[in-house]
This record gives structure tokens, sequence and C-alpha cells, in this order.
């Protein structure tokens, strides 16, 4: 069985072209080479940004504006990161715990609703194992969307002072 040469080109022809046009041109082959890298590196990039775009950016939390022609808010915004963690602490895992939820939002104005949607933010589901991404992650009303029956949500409307329609 004949060897094979290592050459790729096999045609002499070809071989003594190239290598005697690259011998001439050095400046065109190093410039094709790096043309080469630009392009790989924007290739990763491309690809990079795209993904970082689908997992996080698009899915990112954009937080809602007190409105200045209600009452201001009824609390501080710490006291609206701490009802905020116990609303998450209350809904996660197993059951709803409507009760948790209705005591945090109880005495709630609306602007006050809008500081602890903020304070909450997105966060990750039980059900989100890999965690890759943000996805999955919901914001306040979605959480009691997905945790509540419609009598139950009317319920935690009622509780908002100024009324919760149209918050959640």
């Amino acid at each position: 069985m004949k060897k094979r040469s290592s050459n790729k080109l096999g045609n002499p022809a070809a071989v003594a072209a190239v290598t005697s046009y690259a011998a001439k041109n050095p400046k065109m082959v190093n410039r094709a080479v790096n043309v080469g890298f630009v392009l790989v590196g924007l290739t990763i990039a491309s690809i990079g940004g795209f993904a970082f775009y689908n997992l996080y950016w698009k899915n990112r939390f954009i937080p809602i504006k007190t409105n200045p022609n209600d009452r201001a808010s009824n609390i501080t915004p710490s006291e609206a990161n701490l009802r905020a963690q116990k609303l998450y602490n209350a809904m996660v895992g197993v059951g709803n715990g409507y009760k948790q939820v209705y005591e945090a939002l109880k005495g709630l104005n609306r602007n006050a609703f809008v500081l602890v949607y903020n304070a909450f933010g997105k966060r990750k589901p039980a059900t989100d194992v890999l965690g890759f991404g943000n996805k999955s992650h919901m914001t306040l009303t979605e959480w009691m969307a997905d945790q509540f029956s419609n009598s139950e949500l009317q319920n935690l409307r009622f509780l908002i002072q100024g009324g919760g329609q149209g918050l959640f």
C-alpha cells in the first residue's frame, strides 16, 4: 500500500503556486491569518452576547415607579425589603403560605406595595433546579398569580389601601 504525502493539497503545481505566492507576499498571508482570527473572535463574542441576552438580559427585572398622585408609601424601603423576604419565604417550597402573605400585605397602600414589589424583584422558584439563567424567575405578581386562586387574589387586593386592582 502506498503511503500518502503529508500535504493536503495533493497537486504539486498547486503546492508550488501557493508556496511561491506566500513567499512573495508575506504581508498578504499575515493579513489573511489576522482576518481569520478576527472572524473567529467575532463569532465567539457574538455567541456569548446572544447567550447572555437570552439567558439574562431579556428576562431582567424592570422596577415599577411609584405614583406621585397617590399617597406616599406608608413603609420605608428597608421595611419593604423585609416584607419582600417574608413573602418569598411564605410562597417558596410546598404550599402557598396564604396566611403569611396576607399578614405581610396587610396595611400597605399602593405606593408601599410598589416598594415591596421592587424589593422582591425577580426570584428563583423552587422548581428551578438547574438555576441557569433567569428565564424561570418570577416577579411578586407572577408568584402570586401562580400560587393563589382568583378568590384568594381578590382578598389580597382588598388589603391594599387605595385598592389593589391593577397591581396584581
